[in-house]
């Protein structure tokens, strides 16, 4: 994830994307040979502060290199329930990640540092709308914030 933490008043925000960019990098300079094939991306795990959950089901891993089944282990439901908060997560990563910037929270500008790579992929949306069928709403508004950071 990108972004660990909820944002907070008074306090910078949690947008790192340092340890994702290493694992892409990766990834697509394995896949680099796969002529004619178009890389598809699923970021399936998103915040959990984003959802109805407390404290302690919210701490990230300690190492990042090891997986930890029980994060975000929450009871199912959006805090925002018109999803306009996942929407513009996922469109602010997915648009740094594609064009090598974005927009915060707070109107600050993320650059990818100089000398990154920016990736071509095809983002799989489907299992994020999954999430969003029982609310009143949101999948325009998803579609339309991350589709437009696609551009």
């Amino acid at each position: 994830m990108a972004e660990l933490f909820a944002p907070q008043p008074g306090q910078p925000l949690s947008w790192n994307f340092s340890l994702l960019l290493g694992q892409l990098t990766d990834f697509f300079e394995a896949t680099a040979d796969v002529a004619g094939a178009d890389t598809v991306i699923n970021f399936s795990t998103q915040p959990c502060w984003l959802f109805n959950a407390n404290a302690t089901q919210c701490k990230p891993p300690d190492n990042p290199d090891e997986a930890d089944m029980t994060y975000g282990s929450i009871s199912p439901g959006l805090l925002d329930p018109t999803g306009e908060d996942l929407a513009m997560y996922y469109a602010r990563l997915i648009g740094y990640l594609k064009n090598g910037t974005m927009v915060d929270e707070r109107g600050h500008t993320h650059r990818m540092p100089p000398g990154s790579r920016t990736f071509n992929f095809t983002y799989q949306l489907h299992q994020t709308f999954l999430l969003l069928l029982n609310l009143p709403g949101p999948q325009t508004y998803f579609a339309e914030q991350v589709l437009g950071s696609l551009q």
